[in-house]
């Protein structure tokens, strides 16, 4: 397998409403770029949240394992004859088992194997 989907903030965005169910807002900064924020009802409107990079940064990717390693066994493998990283949810029904894609970075495999669990892989 190979990425389809490319790690960046429209990947980050896609992740935080489709997996971990927030509701994001989009403003322009004065710059003309495009900033992202949590605007959940369990957060204060003064304190909005910025977009985790969870498809870039190893930290941020870490809070899907904590939520989608709740649907089973999580593996993050680096195969070297690839060269390239997988990230694995092994449930406990086989048919219920992802194998993740195989993708240059582990955040984006994470990403990648969160979508799947939730149904919305491609």
């Amino acid at each position: 397998m190979t990425e389809t989907l490319k790690a960046g903030r429209k990947l980050d965005k896609r992740i935080a409403t489709e997996v971990m169910g927030h509701r994001v807002v989009e403003t322009d900064d004065c710059n003309g770029e495009d900033n992202y924020w949590i605007a959940d009802a369990m957060i204060d409107r003064l304190d909005w949240l910025g977009l985790p990079n969870y498809s870039t940064r190893i930290e941020d990717a870490w809070l899907l394992v904590e939520k989608i390693a709740l649907r089973g066994y999580f593996h993050l493998r680096w195969v070297p004859s690839m060269q390239q990283w997988q990230a694995i949810i092994d449930a406990t029904l086989p048919q219920d088992r992802i194998d993740g894609k195989y993708c240059n970075t582990a955040p984006l495999a994470i990403c990648l194997a969160a979508l799947a669990a939730v149904g919305r892989g491609e």
